[in-house]
């Protein structure tokens, strides 16, 4: 019987626990569509891998790379692993904007690299800039051109040297210090300028930044912005990993969060999980559900009035008794059925169900 995609079976398809003569069935089975999903397990064998590629629609590089139609060759330049002789035809391409493709998405020879740096159409600049293949040296060399798109691009590419970068952190462009405001490998004392940029976006940049947390000063600041009125910015700070929970506790009620695992849930420990457990403020008891290894006696009591967004995060939970689980499964709505479908403590009696 061909099994036709489904939101349920597409859950099914990701279950970590679904059995080994289940999934057999199920790939031999599968639509198109159903291929597709399956293809993105890890536990798969060869011989199943090379079965759902075959269902794939596959176009051919070598067609591409000589297609009259530029959007085709776009397309392949930013394909992994297509060659080296590929990307040199694609990296001189006429038109435009298969060249910056190719000079953005692709690991480049030295020799291309000189040629490219050679161009002095902005366009070309602002690829190489992005390009995070290129050694940092290079990277650096394109840091004294006065583009700003450029500064941009290299603002945003992890790849750029630090040191090259610090001296912009009072640029005139604030794309740019937007962009500073983002990255992961500034020292402390660049948080701290950004956090009092004149202008809004850096700091609501650098109060989500995930590095403050590894530094005591970087914690300090997270402190310092949740007693902040501005709303976008603590509505960032809630997403921070080294936010304090008291300050997360009294920050929730009052930003829209999202139905997202925040980092500091993430690494919360079993007591402060039941601190959390045990707030007066729904939004708070709320975060909970996105947690994937709630404890059993948590997981039941958030279920009571749960609103939609949280009974979908909550029919994933491994810990849900099978109960719960199964009449998700059967429910009017399609993703709380399908989050239901990808939990592992779905009986098999009802997976075998699902592919009969």
């Amino acid at each position: 019987m061909r099994l036709v995609h489904s939101e349920v079976l597409a859950g099914l398809a990701a279950n970590p626990a679904l059995p080994r003569a289940l999934l057999a069935r199920f790939v031999a089975d599968a639509d198109e569509e159903l291929s597709a999903e399956l293809a993105r397990r890890t536990d798969l064998t060869a011989d199943q891998e090379r079965v759902l590629a075959g269902r794939a629609s596959a176009e051919d590089p070598a067609a591409m790379l000589v297609d009259p139609d530029p959007l085709v060759r776009v397309r392949l330049a930013c394909w992994p692993a297509i060659g080296a002789a590929a990307v040199e035809v694609l990296a001189r391409d006429p038109d435009i904007d298969v060249l910056t493709s190719a000079a953005t998405c692709q690991p480049l020879s030295g020799a291309l690299v000189d040629e490219l740096m050679r161009d002095e159409r902005p366009e070309v600049r602002k690829a190489l800039a992005r390009n995070h293949h290129l050694p940092a040296s290079v990277l650096a060399v394109l840091a004294e051109d006065s583009d700003e798109a450029t500064h941009i691009a290299l603002a945003e590419n992890p790849r750029a040297p630090v040191e090259v970068l610090l001296p912009w952190l009072g640029h005139t462009g604030v794309h740019v210090r937007w962009a500073l405001a983002r990255r992961t490998d500034l020292p402390v004392d660049a948080y701290e300028r950004l956090a009092e940029d004149p202008l809004p976006g850096a700091q609501w940049d650098v109060a989500a930044n995930p590095a403050l947390a590894d530094t005591e000063r970087g914690r300090a600041l997270v402190a310092r912005l949740a007693l902040s009125e501005d709303r976008w910015l603590l509505q960032r700070l809630v997403h921070n990993p080294g936010i304090e929970l008291g300050a997360l506790e009294r920050l929730v009620p009052n930003v829209r969060v999202g139905p997202v695992l925040l980092p500091r849930i993430a690494r919360a420990t079993s007591a402060e999980l039941r601190v959390l457990a045990a707030s007066s403020a729904p939004q708070v008891r709320a975060l909970l559900a996105y947690r994937p290894d709630l404890p059993a006696d948590l997981v039941v009591p958030l279920l009571k009035g749960a609103k939609l967004k949280v009974r979908r995060a909550l029919a994933a939970q491994r810990n849900l008794p099978v109960e719960s689980i199964v009449d998700f499964l059967g429910g009017s709505d399609a993703r709380a059925a399908r989050a239901a479908a990808a939990n592992p403590s779905l009986p098999v009696a009802e997976m075998e169900r699902l592919l009969s």
